[in-house]
């Protein structure tokens, strides 16, 4: 009975420390090594049925009855691996007719766990509310207890102890598990219900390959991941009575790898007596334009998520920096006091480098506005420490980018903006000039171990403009480099 309060409590607990989270699954076969993040340490618990243990190659196979189990976890959720350790513990009773010969069995396992978390991701037909996750595992199986050297010790009353200091009380084992883990859309635990099978070679009850089914449920928690969700990493404050947060414990970085793909925008409204009429969340880019909008009436959500969709299918560039605007409209009996009609706050939003998809399943590509060449040339001389430290960034991550990847082939492109949208601007300037900065993009990727025979660099000049000759305010993205990646 202690140990069912002690599960339950345990269960309790669990639920409300864990986090809005969805379990990690890269969809690769691989797990890959950038993809390792602290906030992905995992802590479970479980608890079930054991079934009787089973010898092999005996006259009666079943040597106990039925018994119960409960277990403990810890370990990391790496790209869709939960890699880990695991305590449990598992208790037997008598058996049930005098061929059973176990009068008490307790068996202590610390397991070493390689499961895989298969979602829709990874299988398409799933449902995304179900995971399956099939595992393997090994360690050591501690036991104690009592048992019968045979049926007519039994008989007799001759019971044998076995304590941690017997001979034979410790066994390697192995074990095969399947599970099955469940999201019911709030997201505060990942319950699961598994099967797993456990075989041994046993030297203290009498010798032979034994084994016991188990039958649990339980649930997994990702702690890490509600502490630095509660974290920011910036924040600004705004006018009379509102700020605006973004929680991200990794720079944003939107391509669905289960790393950085959100930015939790934070829109707060207080020190007011009526609350607010209307409001609006905006995301900028660097010049002002709008990308994404969300707006409503009344109370202000608490969270708004940004996964990098914005509202006219445009480009989110690798190392920029975007802006986030909170707008509210105080009730009209709180503008008086304030003594404005509307309340704003804004804070910066920057990505990171990121891999995302190419115009075909071919390839990816990684898009970059921010790379810094001296005026009218491919060198470095003149450009600020700052550009100069962002280069370095950008060159550093792609160049990780590219061998965690390992594409059959590099290609770099560099584009410029044809302000006079002529041909003879094109092909005596601008394509000269975007393939010597193609061609020193490519030697500082070799200095960082990219594989030479893998690169190549190309001048695209104003070809394949992102923003029209007409749209003056937006040639800005013209300017660009874009790293394809072949598969």
């Amino acid at each position: 009975m202690n140990i069912r309060r002690f599960l339950v409590r345990l269960l309790l607990v669990f639920s409300f420390l864990a986090s809005v989270h969805s379990e990690a699954d890269g969809g690769r076969v691989l797990p890959r090594f950038r993809s390792l993040s602290m906030k992905n340490i995992y802590i479970e618990a479980n608890g079930g049925i054991s079934m009787p243990v089973t010898f092999l190659g005996i006259k009666t196979s079943s040597v106990t009855n039925m018994g119960f189990n409960y277990t403990g976890g810890l370990g990391i959720n790496w790209d869709g691996y939960l890699v880990g350790f695991e305590y449990s513990h598992n208790m037997w009773g008598a058996g049930a007719n005098e061929f059973m010969l176990i009068d008490d069995l307790n068996s202590d396992i610390i397991a070493f766990r390689i499961r895989r978390v298969l979602s829709s991701r990874s299988i398409n037909v799933l449902p995304e509310w179900l995971e399956i996750v099939p595992g393997i595992g090994g360690g050591l199986n501690f036991f104690t207890g009592s048992y019968y050297p045979s049926e007519r010790g039994k008989e007799d009353g001759r019971l044998m102890e076995i304590t941690f200091n017997s001979e034979g009380s410790v066994a390697a084992f192995g074990r095969a598990s399947l599970e099955f883990s469940f999201f019911f859309g709030t997201n505060y635990f990942i319950p699961f219900i598994g099967a797993d099978c456990n075989a041994f070679m046993d030297e203290s009850i009498g010798g032979g390959i034994c084994f016991f089914p188990k039958f649990y449920g339980g649930i997994r928690t990702y702690p890490l991941t509600y502490i630095s969700s509660r974290i920011p990493k910036a924040s600004s404050s705004g006018t009379g009575g509102t700020s605006i947060l973004v929680e991200q414990s990794v720079d944003f970085t939107p391509n669905n790898d289960d790393v950085g793909d959100i930015a939790t925008i934070v829109p707060k409204y207080f020190n007011t007596k009526y609350g607010c009429e209307s409001w609006k969340v905006v995301v900028y880019d660097r010049y002002g334009s709008p990308l994404k909008t969300w707006e409503g009436t009344g109370d202000v959500p608490r969270k708004i998520p940004w996964d990098g969709d914005t509202d006219n299918n445009e480009i989110i560039f690798s190392n920029e920096i975007y802006t986030a605007s909170f707008e509210a409209v105080p009730d009209m009996r709180d503008r008086e006091n304030l003594g404005m009609d509307k309340v704003t706050a804004t804070i910066p939003i920057k990505t990171g480098v990121f891999v995302q998809n190419g115009k075909n399943r071919k390839e990816d590509r990684i898009i970059i506005n921010s790379f810094y060449f001296d005026a009218d040339d491919s060198s470095f001389n003149s450009i600020s420490d700052e550009q100069r430290k962002s280069n370095r960034t950008v060159l550093d991550q792609v160049a990780s980018a590219i061998i965690d990847q390992k594409p059959s082939n590099v290609i770099i492109e560099v584009y410029s903006n044809n302000v006079s949208n002529t041909d003879e601007e094109n092909l005596t300037e601008l394509v000269p000039l975007s393939q010597k900065r193609a061609n020193a993009i490519l030697e500082e990727l070799i200095r960082r171990d990219v594989k030479k025979e893998n690169l190549s660099a190309r001048g695209m000049g104003g070809s394949d403009p992102i923003a029209s000759w007409e749209d003056k305010a937006s040639w800005w993205k013209n300017r660009r480099v874009e790293i394809i990646l072949e598969k």
